[in-house]
């Protein structure tokens, strides 16, 4: 007896390559700065070493005590 299989449907109009993808997150980036911190060295080790640690990105922590710090 065969057995039956049902196939997904395909709906190629909905279908986004990765490059497209791609290309439109690049259009919504904003351009960015450097912001260069002057910071003793024992403080810069520790806060690498907890961010690690903790597998948080350096700049994402900043960038985020930045964004609160305008909000208040």
């Amino acid at each position: 007896m065969a057995k039956l299989t049902a196939k997904k449907p395909t709906n190629t109009s909905a279908h986004i390559s990765s490059g497209k993808i791609e290309a439109m997150v690049e259009l919504t980036k904003e351009n960015t700065k450097k912001l260069n911190v002057n910071i003793p060295d024992s403080l810069h080790y520790a806060f690498k070493k907890k961010c690690i640690e903790e597998k948080i990105n350096m700049s994402d922590l900043v960038k985020k005590w930045i964004q609160s710090y305008l909000s208040e």
